[in-house]
């Protein structure tokens, strides 16, 4: 007659279950962790689309919201545009990857996205460039970037994406030089914002800082 096993000892297709489960849970925490600490390619997407669509709507606005005097806006200079585009693109990108480094990974969503919405922010000048009268730099407002980072709170819901949109903003004005109208579309008086290009640098650092520690994990569900 064959002993019955013992209680205490593990028959062999209970030993065996035991590996698969372990790996399967180890490998669903990795992929998990991965999927909340990278920007993918939906959320850049949907983030430069509804930037570029906040700026294009600001700049319309304006076009009839803002009085004849200030209406004196005037394209940039051919010649210069590259350079100008380059510096933009260099800081946007540099931005990135700082965030990237907080995270001590690279995030090609951030380094994408940073440097998109830098540029993305000299959609504000299409009327010039199509030779109608308009208010100078309408989309270089703070009104307009609180408006637009509470859309993107409400659309995307990914805390870095905001930090990130707030980087890009701040990078962009410690770049532009001459006058802006600090509350477009209410007002289009204009401010010289040159003594605060510093702090604007400062800020825009900070905000990227803060985008590289927060995760891509959705508030609600959000975009992936």
């Amino acid at each position: 007659m064959t002993a019955p096993p013992c209680k205490d000892e593990p028959t062999e297709t209970g030993s065996k279950s035991l590996v698969p489960d372990a790996a399967l849970a180890g490998s669903g925490t990795g992929s998990g962790t991965r999927r909340r600490t990278s920007t993918g390619v939906r959320t850049v997407t949907m983030a430069s689309v509804v930037y570029a669509a906040m700026v294009l709507l600001f700049t319309l606005i304006s076009l009839y919201t803002a009085p004849q005097a200030s209406q004196s806006g005037t394209f940039r200079p051919f010649p210069t545009i590259p350079l100008h585009v380059l510096i933009l693109v260099s800081l946007g990108l540099g931005l990135g990857l700082t965030a990237s480094a907080v995270r001590r990974r690279l995030d090609l969503g951030l380094a994408i996205l940073v440097p998109a919405l830098v540029v993305l922010t000299d959609l504000d000048h299409l009327p010039s460039y199509f030779g109608l009268a308009q208010p100078i730099r309408p989309a270089h407002s703070f009104i307009f970037i609180l408006c637009t980072v509470a859309l993107m709170a409400t659309v995307i819901r990914k805390r870095d994406v905001e930090l990130a949109t707030l980087s890009a903003f701040f990078a962009h004005l410690s770049v532009d030089t001459g006058v802006f109208p600090p509350f477009s579309p209410v007002s289009f008086q204009y401010y010289d914002l040159g003594e605060f290009r510093t702090s604007f640098v400062v800020a825009a650092v900070a905000f990227a800082l803060a985008a590289g520690l927060a995760t891509n994990q959705n508030r609600h569900r959000g975009v992936s």
